[in-house]
């Protein structure tokens, strides 16, 4: 075996093939969402144009960071963040409430759409949301940034 080459396993190998796809979507959105930035076009300029006074963000990793950020400097009301992992780190984020997405149709009273930030799984997390409310409108954060 050469010094320069590791060995990993069929397992391994697909792992990273599965990671580096998550990461190659991710760098998409980002480019895209940085393009509309730089033309004054935002994630809160479609939903003020569509009505939207008050969202859920699903997901609470560096894209729903990004989504929140973006949002509350315009102003979007949030009402909820939904993300397991983080509720049981204190149960709140700039203030927002974080919950579990089982407790999305006992609390939220105001939430008119949910942002999904995790783009790679977005079907199978709509159709969670929609089991728990089913006329709940979901969209990804791609979806979005395509639409404005």
């Amino acid at each position: 075996m050469n010094k320069n080459t590791i060995e990993i396993t069929k397992e391994e190998y697909d792992q990273l093939n599965i990671q580096i796809k998550k990461n190659l979507l991710r760098l998409r959105l980002y480019e895209k969402w940085l393009e509309k930035r730089n033309n004054q076009k935002k994630i809160s300029t479609y939903l003020y144009k569509n009505n939207f006074d008050c969202i859920s963000v699903y997901g609470l990793g560096s894209i729903g960071e990004r989504i929140l950020e973006e949002v509350l400097s315009d102003d979007v009301k949030v009402e909820y963040i939904i993300d397991s992992r983080f509720v049981l780190q204190g149960g709140k984020y700039d203030g927002i409430p974080v919950i579990r997405i089982d407790l999305l149709e006992r609390f939220s009273k105001k939430t008119q759409l949910v942002i999904v930030s995790i783009v790679e799984e977005f079907d199978e997390i709509k159709k969670n949301i929609n089991m728990f409310i089913p006329d709940l409108k979901v969209m990804s954060v791609s979806e979005i940034i395509d639409k404005i």
